[in-house]
């Protein structure tokens, strides 16, 4: 019997190990189990990424998704609307038809190795708008050669620069093996069942309110109100408001998104656009550390070349409905402020 045990806790085992390497697999059922009401579905992100994170139970709030407002500009589909993107736009935007003019929308997923290959028409608008979160900007902004594999996009015979990146065989094993996201994927299936949320909200709000220690992804607003990621929040970490920001690095910044505006214009587009969307913690807490003034530090230089999608003012710091309390993105409504700035230059067209 101990022997019959011991082999089905090998078999089991291996199983989860194999099901965690396997990004694809992963993908599809935690898919299925988030969206799964039952004990058995997963309820990580029912109430947002950060109580998924930290388990308190004051931030147990479920994540209303209501839709943007339709676009109700007349003016004809003449605009071909291409986008770089972070969930601050792919996991918002679910049709074209809120924006003004566009007939066709595609988007590439920033650090998901996508790619957007084909011809552009050019008896349309064609508009591309690279939109970063404030976090990330510092790394990505001077990753040009993710932005042009990104969008191979041509006007005339296809383009040969930057071909997508051929994996060998041997990366192939290291990635289905050694996946770098083994230990979450394995916790997911093993602990992450709505049936042991009581048991992980008992363990968090132990440690927070008799240790104040919340779960190290985790920091809480000042006011209690909030959570904020805490890659945003900690001083000693680049995607911080609050980490020091020399204005060399701006210069570089700047320098990488224009030679990245240049080259999609060669390449055929209209009109390029730069958007950067604040850490929440920068329009809700900005007294939270000393902010280091990334986003006008980069809009503000007289030499940076595309045009911006600014909401950074437009978003008001003492409005809280802007943002969700336990997730690290805005909410509808916030997105909504996005969605209406874009459409008052896409009316230009």
């Amino acid at each position: 019997m101990r022997k019959i045990f011991s082999i089905f806790v090998f078999l089991l085992s291996s199983a989860i190990y194999l099901l965690s390497s396997n990004d694809y697999l992963m993908k599809r059922i935690a898919a299925y189990r988030y969206e799964w009401a039952s004990p058995m579905g997963s309820d990580r992100y029912t109430f947002g990424d950060l109580y998924g994170f930290s388990y308190l139970k004051d931030y147990r709030i479920k994540i209303e998704k209501k839709p943007p407002v339709i676009s109700q500009c007349q003016k004809p589909g003449n605009i071909n609307l291409y986008m770089i993107c972070d969930s601050y736009l792919w996991s918002f935007v679910k049709t074209d038809s809120i924006f003004c003019g566009v007939d066709k929308l595609k988007y590439a997923r920033w650090k998901y190795d996508e790619q957007i290959d084909e011809k552009l028409d050019t008896s349309k608008k064609n508009i591309l708008i690279i939109e970063v979160s404030e976090r990330l900007s510092r790394k990505l902004l001077i990753d040009t050669v993710e932005m042009y594999t990104s969008m191979r996009v041509y006007k005339g015979s296809p383009s040969t620069s930057y071909p997508k990146k051929l994996e060998t065989l041997w990366e192939k094993i290291q990635r289905y093996l050694f996946n770098k996201r083994i230990n979450e994927n394995i916790e997911f299936n093993i602990f992450d069942y709505s049936f042991l949320t009581p048991i992980r909200e008992f363990r968090a709000e132990l440690n927070y309110k008799i240790f104040e220690r919340p779960n190290k992804d985790v920091s809480v607003s000042k006011d209690k109100k909030y959570l904020f990621y805490s890659a945003t929040t900690d001083s000693s970490k680049s995607t911080s408001s609050f980490n020091f920001l020399s204005d060399d690095e701006i210069s570089n910044i700047v320098y990488c998104v224009n030679n990245a505006y240049r080259h999609f214009k060669v390449i055929g587009f209209d009109e390029i656009y730069l958007s950067i969307i604040p850490n929440p913690v920068t329009i809700l807490e900005p007294t939270y550390g000393k902010y280091n003034n990334l986003i006008n530090r980069i809009q503000e230089r007289r030499d940076l070349l595309p045009p911006l999608i600014n909401v950074y003012p437009l978003i008001d710091s003492s409005s809280s409905e802007n943002y969700y309390k336990s997730d690290t993105h805005w909410n509808y409504d916030g997105f909504q402020i996005w969605v209406d700035e874009t459409n008052r230059i896409l009316k230009m067209y």
